[in-house]
């Protein structure tokens, strides 16, 4: 194949091009936010509901997630500070074999708050919410606990159906699982 001006400018101008695509590339696909917000970080507020657990310690603070249990047999896995209510003390009761998944994110500061605004909802709507909870990785939202599956049946139909602050159906994968494997 012969090239008009000669192989060694053709070759350069081909480079020049490349050079210049992914020039175009790297400036289009850049997120200006990010650049001006280099080092800096961005607080976002989350509206806190009635009834949420940072009211109930009265400092205005979450509780700490509970952590997974611990080697240690001694370890209830409850957090630091509450923990105490009936749906957390029939999640932890060997008893219950049952519960219900409702939520699950990555366990990062943005999944710990959006696992506290479901928390918070589904308690000021009346259901029986575990405080969030991690586990391998995730952290996750847990509602009731029972000894039979056909208890947490209605529960979870419930749950599904139930229209979300936006009126959509935001829990409509929630499914009922063994509560042994979260404890």
């Amino acid at each position: 194949m012969t090239v008009p001006m000669g192989r060694v400018p053709f070759l350069l101008l081909q480079l020049a091009l490349l050079v210049l695509v992914f020039s175009i590339g790297f400036l289009v696909g850049r997120d200006p936010g990010v650049a001006a917000a280099e080092g800096d970080l961005i607080e976002l507020e989350v509206p806190r509901g009635v009834g949420s657990a940072a009211q109930a310690t009265g400092s205005g603070r979450r509780p700490p997630l509970t952590s997974p249990r611990p080697d240690d047999p001694g370890s209830d896995g409850l957090p630091a500070t509450g923990g105490d209510t009936a749906a957390d003390r029939a999640f932890l009761d060997p008893v219950n074999k049952y519960t219900v998944v409702v939520f699950t994110a990555e366990n990062s500061e943005f999944g710990e708050q959006r696992a506290w605004s479901i928390h918070d909802y589904l308690l000021g709507k009346g259901y029986p919410v575990v405080l969030p909870r991690h586990w391998k990785g995730q952290v996750k939202i847990f509602v009731g606990a029972a000894g039979r599956l056909s208890e947490l049946q209605d529960l979870e139909a419930r749950l599904r159906k139930d229209p979300g602050p936006d009126g959509t159906q935001p829990f409509y994968d929630a499914y009922v699982d063994n509560v042994g494997r979260f404890r």
